[in-house]
Order: C-alpha cells, then structure tokens, then sequence
C-alpha cells in the first residue's frame, strides 16, 4: 500500500469522533459451502429493499470469531468441518460447519448469555466453554461431549472466581487441559489441571499476581508473568517436583517477553520487544539458553503459533496497519509461503488438517473464515457472512495518506472518500482511536461506512504515541507530553 501526503484538500467538519467497535455475528443468509476466492464480498441485497439502509441496519450487520478444527486427523483430509463462534440467535453461541451445512452447539438452554469463549480438544471429543453471567466477566468453565449429544457441565464456577486460559495437553494418551482460575481467593489466578474423561480437577500450582500460560508439553508449562508497564517475563514450570525457571533476563526495567510455544525439536519460540522497535520473534535453545531471531521484517509481530505434524509455523507482522501473513520452517527458519488474502486484518491462527485457518476482515468485508494450505500457500474462503438491506458492493476503501503536524512530524492516517465525489470539498470526521496506546487500522467499520453511504468523508489519524509504529513514537505522548498528540488532530 503506497503513502501519500496530503494537505488543504478537505475541509475538517467534525473536531473529534470516537467510535466504539460493535461485534456482532453471524449472517442469516450465510454461505458456509468452502469458496477458493480472494475477491469482495457479493451480498446479496433483496430488490425491494432499495431504500437507502438506515444506521441500525450497518450495525446488524454480522461477524464470527475463534475458528477450530480437530486435529488428530489425516492430514490430507478436507479441513471442511471446523467450529466458530457467532451472535445469530441475538447472544453469542456455538456453531459447527462440515462445508455443507451448520449446526448449533449451544443453545439458549445451556447459555442463555451466550457463551465467551471455547477451546476444542486436539481429537474433537471434548469443547471447553467459558461463560460470565450478566456481563461481570468473571468466566464460569463448562465442559461439552462432543460425542454424546450431552449438556455442557460445570466444573469451574462460582460468582467471586474467574477462570480461562484453557490449554489442551496430551496427559499420557489422553487429553487434558490446564486453566488458570481465582477460585482460590478471587485474585491471584492459580494454575488448574482438569481431565474431562475422569470429570477430575487439581490444583497444580498457586501463583501470585497477574499470569498467562502459553503452552504444555512433556510435563513443562509455559506461562507469562505480568509485571507491570512493559514489563513481563517467561517462566517454565516443571509439572513433576513444581521447579521453575526464568527463560527472559533477569535485572531488567523494561521489555516485554512473552507468547512462549514448544517448538516441535524442544526449543521455545517466544516474541519480545527487548531492545528492539518492534515485537520480534525469536526461538530459545534451552540448553545454552541462546536465542536467534526469527522474523525479519521491521515491523511489529501481533502473533504466531507452531505447527507440530508439518514443523511448520506461522506469524502475522503488522506493516502500517495491514496484517500480513507468513509462513516458516520451524527448523530451519525459512519462509515457506506468504499467503495474501488482502489489506485487511489477520487474527485467530489455528493449525489443523495441513492448513492453518485465521478470521480475516477489511474495509469492505466483514470477518469470515479462511484457511492456508501449508504445501503451497492457496488460500480458500469457508465462509460468507450477509448485510442484510446493506450492499456490499458500495463499500469504501481507505488510503493510507500522510500529513505534516505542528513540529513537521509526517503522521500517517487512512483517508476515507465517499464514493463518486474524491476531490470536492465535503465534511470530513476525524476519528479518534482509543487506547492511547492503540492504532486505527483497516478492519471493517460499520458506522464509517454508514457515513461515507451519506456522504461524508472520514480521516483517521494514528497520533504521536499510537501503536504499532516505533518505541520512539510510541513515547512520543507520554507524561508532559501527551497534548503533544492532541495538536496532531488540527
């Protein structure tokens, strides 16, 4: 995507406009029928619903999350059947396609809020649910028999604990998961082994604090502990005798290190900004404990994950906004593939079936379901989601633009033009993005395409100490200096 400068060619009607990103999910009219197909989305729009769409009608329009496949499969099978989560009945719920058609997994009757989030066993036989009540975001664990048409069962509740971070582990021949929960004391998240083929669970670990884990293997535990500011380090558990060892320096004051994964040779893979401008990924040897850089690109990594049956891994650079996608030997470190499913935004990798599978959303699409055959980088679309009396062939593509500020500071900012009129002066919003330490970035808008349907043009400015630039423009707002970013919006 070139940049552009630009300057007096609109006129700014609007001081400030922050707009809060509604999710919303899943098409009535959705086709689930696998398509290998980069091009736009072609909604199908009823003719006698012409009339010009109102605000609520681009707000109901749909989206989906957390794509999963079972994995304990031929490899050189289809990848067609995968499970998604989805807001159709009005609260998020479960559902699974084969390619052909969908069926719910969760119901009203077992969610009636709907559930948060759910994590698939590795051999498809068991999903692991969370769910809040009212909002409270204190996550309540259930766990689901795929294979026996049962209710979902508690085993992690109660109103003062919260529990999530599932990760499944092969427990000697069966799968087993460890969580972390408060249940303990409603503050410190303690780790936890549940087995769902006995209903058994232990506490394996009291912890202090704010931790994360990230990966299980071979009886070892990977978690991040949260410090404080930017400062988080890596820690490996022994599950055998509850030993520890630090993987990230020690002394430290600033640097973040975590997202640590079992390589399939015995290293860890780990991301970290120490030092550094951006997020890196690097691979660990855990016997002289040096580490090697992995991704080249001068750009941040948001995240990756490995592939244990094809030594194949996967990560998503963030390069002005737009994720990008690659694909690497885990042994070797080289770069295999580059899938491009366009200027949009990546999330979500999963790795099933010789594919690794990821949400993707732009400007002009709302999120759907793709995968990425690891042999050849083709890219195959497994969802449709619909716009309902929304068509979305009117939608607008940003550009990515430039702008000097008070000092002379170029800042980048997408530049949204209303269709059919690019170079007249019009109303423009300026939006402003959260955070502060956040970034506008081209995923799909629903009100700014309601806006630019009437009309009026956006800009979105990513202000002196946004994200996903540099460390130094990422300080460049902090303490005395925060209206320095506020003089980057006149």
């Amino acid at each position: 995507m070139s940049e552009k400068r630009i300057s007096g060619i609109f006129s700014l009607s609007v001081a400030g406009f922050i707009a809060f990103f509604l999710m919303f999910s899943c098409a009535q009219n959705r086709i689930l029928q696998s398509e290998k197909t980069n091009d736009a989305p072609q909604g199908n729009v009823n003719p006698a619903a012409r009339s010009l769409p109102d605000i609520e009608d681009y707000m109901a329009i749909l989206s989906l999350d957390s794509p999963q496949a079972v994995q304990k499969r031929d490899a050189a099978a289809s990848g067609a059947e995968f499970y998604y989560q989805c807001w159709e009945s009005g609260v998020n719920q479960i559902y699974r396609s084969n390619g052909g058609e969908t069926l719910q997994i969760t119901g009203a009757n077992e969610f009636p809020e709907g559930s948060d989030f759910f994590s698939l066993s590795p051999d498809g036989h068991y999903m692991l649910i969370g769910a809040d009540v009212g909002g409270d975001e204190q996550f309540n664990l259930y766990i689901k028999d795929l294979t026996a048409s049962s209710a979902a069962l508690p085993f992690d509740s109660g109103p003062e604990a919260r529990a999530d971070n599932p990760v499944w582990y092969d427990n000697n021949g069966q799968f087993c998961l460890l969580y972390r929960s408060t249940a303990r004391n409603g503050r410190d998240f303690d780790i936890y082994e549940y087995c769902p083929q006995q209903n058994s669970k232990r506490l394996i670990k009291e912890m202090s604090g704010y931790t994360w884990i990230t990966d299980v293997r071979d009886g070892r535990v990977l978690y991040t502990r949260y410090l404080g500011g930017n400062l988080a380090d890596i820690h490996m558990l022994n599950l055998a005798d509850g030993q520890e060892r630090r993987l990230s320096p020690a002394d430290r004051t600033d640097g973040f290190y975590g997202g640590a994964r079992f390589s399939p040779d015995g290293g860890v893979y780990y991301l970290t900004d120490d030092g550094l401008d951006f997020q890196t990924l690097f691979r660990m040897d855990l016997q002289s404990g040096q580490s090697r850089r992995v991704s080249p690109e001068n750009w941040p990594i948001e995240d990756f994950e490995l592939d244990d049956t094809s030594d194949t891994g996967a990560y998503i650079y963030n390069e002005n906004g737009v994720s990008r996608l690659v694909l690497f030997d885990s042994r070797s470190f080289r770069i295999t593939q580059r899938p491009d499913p366009g200027s949009g935004l990546i999330s979500q990798l999963y790795f099933a079936l010789g594919r690794v599978y990821f949400v993707y959303a732009d400007p002009v699409q709302t999120t759907d379901v793709y995968s990425a055959r690891l042999d050849n980088g083709a890219i195959e679309r497994h969802t449709r989601l619909g716009y309902g009396r929304v068509d979305p062939t009117e939608f607008v593509r940003p550009e990515l633009v430039s702008y000097p500020s008070f000092d002379g500071r170029q800042i980048p900012a997408f530049l949204y033009r209303p269709a059919g009129n690019d170079k007249a002066p019009m109303p423009y919003i300026v939006y402003a993005h959260g955070g502060p330490e956040g970034q506008f970035r081209p995923g799909f808008v629903r009100n700014v395409q309601y806006f630019l349907k009437r009309g009026i043009g956006m800009l979105a400015p990513n202000v002196r100490g946004s994200s996903g630039y540099t460390r130094e423009y990422l300080a460049l707002d902090d303490r005395e200096k925060r209206m320095d970013s506020i003089k980057d919006y006149k």
